[in-house]
């Protein structure tokens, strides 16, 4: 089976036996109270979004449509509770240097500006679920905010071609890679690695994925309030690389696993954060997110 058959059996087991389905929209099991019907199987399956949860098995005598239609005459118009995502990815890709108006306003007297990126990771410790505090490091110098679209990938391996690196898109969301500035001029003007700067703890608020349903990921908008004041308002069609062409770039390096996340960039107007101040991400697409500082 060559890598593009493998792709496409592990992204149809995750998108179908994890249970999105038609809509790709998640399945929980059955509410309490009722019991599940005698046609429906389940079994404890991966999904690169929830962890491992009971999942519907759907086969060709049980197709995702028919499925929803079955479940809607056994259970009635029941919305069924949607799990929080479990926080624990295998690793944190991140992008920098994807928007040209955010690395010009950053820029030093004289400082050339190129078209690559930098990719660097976060630990896991980074991440911050949303309505969770924002503990800032104190004694470091300014925390600024960069809001970002973020991606969950199914897997895919290594070497994705970049027409087919969406195949490998499980879910979106909006986050934040919180930043020591002062910090990180340091290191830029020594030449050394960022990540004292952008990998300590808490540096990676993430709100909650929502399911991959084909969108255009170059037609994306997505806005940063502190406090209630307009910091950043971002739209993907600025990404000096796409995030089909991201996953590619990150696949020649590592094997891309379910679950991985990749936070894609921020545009410009970042700007500090302080204690007590309230940050709220927001898309009309991907919903709204927020977090206190402390």
């Amino acid at each position: 089976m060559g890598d593009k058959a493998r792709r496409s059996s592990a992204i149809q087991h995750d998108t179908v036996r994890c249970g999105f389905l038609s809509q790709r929209s998640y399945v929980a099991p059955s509410p309490r109270g009722h019991a599940s019907p005698k046609w429906l199987k389940k079994e404890l399956t991966y999904c690169p979004i929830y962890g491992f949860k009971p999942c519907v098995i759907c086969t060709k005598d049980l197709t995702p449509e028919l499925f929803c239609a079955r479940r809607l005459a056994h259970y009635g118009d029941l919305t069924l509770p949607r799990p929080r995502p479990a926080m624990n990815p295998p690793r944190i890709f991140c992008i920098g240097k994807n928007y040209a108006a955010h690395v010009a306003e950053l820029a030093q007297p004289g400082e050339a500006i190129d078209d690559d990126c930098v990719i660097f990771m976060k630990p896991a410790s980074a991440l911050v679920a949303e309505g969770e505090a924002i503990v800032l490091p104190r004694g470091l110098g300014s925390i600024h905010h960069e809001a970002e679209l973020v991606v969950m990938l199914t897997g895919g391996g290594r070497d994705i071609p970049e027409d087919e690196a969406l195949d490998c898109v499980a879910g979106l969301t909006l986050g934040l890679d919180l930043t020591l500035r002062d910090l990180q001029s340091q290191l830029k003007r020594r030449g050394e690695p960022w990540e004292r700067a952008k990998a300590f703890d808490g540096s990676a608020p993430l709100g909650d994925f929502k399911p991959y349903l084909a969108q255009d990921l170059q037609a994306l908008s997505f806005t940063c309030h502190v406090n209630g004041a307009l910091r950043q308002h971002g739209h993907t069609r600025d990404m000096c690389h796409s995030v089909a062409r991201q996953i590619h770039l990150i696949s020649q390096l590592w094997a891309l696993m379910p679950g991985d996340v990749l936070f894609t960039g921020t545009p410009e107007g970042v700007g500090p954060l302080s204690p007590g101040d309230t940050i709220t991400l927001a898309s009309p697409t991907l919903g709204t997110y927020a977090w206190t500082c402390s």
